[in-house]
């Protein structure tokens, strides 16, 4: 199990969390279902092993993070750290990201294909 806290955001408008992930498949390869939990910000292998519970003290929207070169991840100027999509990435992809990069930053959309909410 991976530990630690994230920034996270519930955008009530856009439903969209903000957390901090990198590393991936593209969208059409096939991805495990994770499973997040929006009431405790909590992220979830399909096995149910907690990846991430998710905490953002600072509230940033995506669309005011800074567009990089790769479509699946800004920046968020004010704490310096990547913002990756987690549309993108497969279960297997976060699991390794987080073993190796514990404070990444992930945005997390309720309804995206690769994530089940709880």
């Amino acid at each position: 199990m991976v530990e630690g806290i994230l920034p996270v955001k519930l955008d009530k408008s856009r439903h969209y969390f903000v957390l901090f992930l990198f590393f991936g498949r593209h969208r059409n390869q096939d991805f495990s279902f994770m499973q997040f939990n929006p009431q405790t910000k909590s992220l979830y292998t399909s096995e149910g092993k907690l990846l991430k519970k998710l905490h953002c003290p600072l509230r940033k929207e995506w669309e005011d993070l800074k567009v990089l070169p790769e479509r699946q991840s800004r920046l968020c100027e004010a704490c310096c750290n990547k913002v990756v999509d987690t549309a993108f990435y497969s279960e297997e992809a976060l699991v390794v990201l987080l073993r190796e990069k514990p404070e990444t930053c992930l945005k997390i959309e309720l309804g995206q294909e690769n994530i089940q909410i709880l």
